[in-house]
């Protein structure tokens, strides 16, 4: 059990070992943070935030597909009165009872037994992409891809020659600027910004939480400048960010669809490109447009450049 007092910031911590034979106080602690849209963190030496299992939805923890396992189905968030939340596990049958722990390299392990007797042992394995901030702020993680990381459409890596040698921690940065509160000849600029839809992901840290359906979580955010993406799911409502994207991943399945903000001329190059059919290979982009019988190679960079003269 994990618990938190939101009035005064006391908490009941995991502490995992320092290894397999030494039970002093190892280098991971887990806790309950965020409460707004609570979710369990792991640290590495209370410090550095490790992993982490995304926002809890009432139901599952929206960034763990791997905790969806009836195994791992039993997690309740239960705050009370007083300021306390408590994050529990329960067992289904009443003759079975289970030992939560964190491994002394950090990862969840559950140990079930049945009538006294061991049946099940259990520990959620984890890939680099679950460690937290793995592509750096706006950078994606994807371990199903070679590299691993990526940056989303509009945006390019904030050091090249360190994203391109596998360093990916400083991430990504936008070669296209936002619409939203920027003046043209002293006016503001007409056009504004859309959203570019992210299928099966990890949401970011630092969601911020609020009532809605999922159309005003996008009309809020778009009337707010600040605003810099959203997400909905059915249980949570409505979770804006306004601040770095960081530790964002692309699951196989499960997570949540993530809007991120971007200038709406963006998506309408990226739509008249791809009607003119426009693969992606190492980041070189091969265009082809049928009807003028054409063929032409551009580099991601150059593209940007002449996306950036229409603006």
């Amino acid at each position: 059990m994990e618990s938190v007092d939101d009035i005064t910031g006391e908490k009941i911590e995991y502490v995992s070992w320092k290894s397999s034979s030494d039970p002093s106080t190892g280098y991971f602690t887990g806790s309950l943070e965020r409460l707004d849209a609570p979710e369990v963190f792991f640290w590495y030496n209370k410090t550095k935030p490790y992993w982490r299992t995304g926002p809890w939805n009432g139901r599952v923890f929206l960034g763990s597909p791997r905790m969806l396992t009836e195994y791992l189905y039993g997690w309740r968030f239960e705050p009370n009165d007083n300021g306390t939340a408590y994050l529990t596990y329960n067992f289904e049958k009443p003759a079975m009872f289970g030992i939560l722990t964190i491994t002394p390299h950090g990862t969840l392990k559950l140990v079930e037994f049945l009538n006294r007797t061991k049946f099940l042992e259990l520990e959620v394995d984890q890939n680099e992409c679950d460690f937290y901030g793995k592509c750096g702020p706006f950078g994606s993680c994807d371990n199903s891809t070679a590299p691993i990381c990526s940056c989303f459409e509009g945006f390019e890596a904030r050091k090249p020659e360190e994203w391109n040698s596998g360093n990916w921690t400083s991430g990504c940065v936008r070669s296209v600027p936002l619409n939203c509160g920027k003046l043209r000849n002293g006016s503001e600029v007409e056009e504004g910004d859309s959203f570019l839809q992210k299928h099966n992901m990890k949401v970011p840290d630092f969601a911020e939480r609020s009532d809605g359906n999922q159309e005003k979580c996008g009309a809020d955010c778009l009337a707010n400048c600040s605003c810099l993406a959203y997400a909905y799911d059915s249980y949570i409502g409505c979770m804006y960010w306004s601040r770095e994207l960081i530790d964002l991943q692309k699951f196989p399945y499960g997570g949540v669809d993530l809007f991120i903000r971007v200038p709406s001329q963006l998506l309408r190059m990226f739509s008249l490109l791809t009607h003119n059919i426009l693969y992606r290979y190492n980041d070189i982009f091969y265009y082809t447009n049928y009807s003028m019988k054409t063929y032409c190679l551009i580099s991601f960079s150059y593209l940007m450049f002449c996306i950036q003269q229409l603006l």
